[in-house]
């Protein structure tokens, strides 16, 4: 059985792109903090990499943004692919749900993310670029401790 449950919070906004058939593909990274802390070990968390397809993608980007409480069930799953004359392992979960676990602000301002509509933001989906985008572990290995949300 390939099952994982995470809870954490993400490292960066949702990045949303389309298919060529329309379908929303959205890929985030969750912080989530190491259960076992050694004395004297500052906190650190694990960065794991999420994507998630269809109307939850466009979901996620329309309701979560950086230091967004989630919690996230799907697979694990790693693959490799070339960049540059390289062969690139990105270990990643796909997930079948994310749950929002923090309420949606109160305040009556009106912000971009909520007036967000899936066809203004019609990104295509370009597989070459996803390997080098939502795949890359250049972009996970971009995060460092300042980024963490907690």
């Amino acid at each position: 059985m390939n099952l994982v449950v995470q809870t954490g919070r993400l490292a960066r906004d949702v990045e949303l792109r389309y298919t060529p058939n329309n379908k929303a593909v959205a890929q985030f990274t969750i912080a989530v903090r190491k259960s076992f802390i050694k004395e004297n070990e500052d906190e650190t968390a694990y960065f794991f990499p999420v994507i998630i397809w269809g109307a939850q993608a466009e979901n996620c980007k329309k309701y979560l943004h950086k230091e967004s409480k989630v919690g996230v069930t799907g697979e694990l799953r790693s693959r490799s692919y070339e960049k540059d004359n390289q062969t690139k392992y990105v270990t990643e979960i796909v997930a079948d749900r994310v749950e929002f676990l923090e309420p949606k602000a109160k305040d009556n301002t009106n912000t971009e993310q909520d007036n967000y509509m899936p066809n203004e933001e019609n990104i295509p989906y370009e597989p070459e670029r996803e390997q080098a985008s939502l795949y890359d572990n250049d972009y996970i290995n971009q995060i460092s401790d300042d980024d963490l949300p907690f």
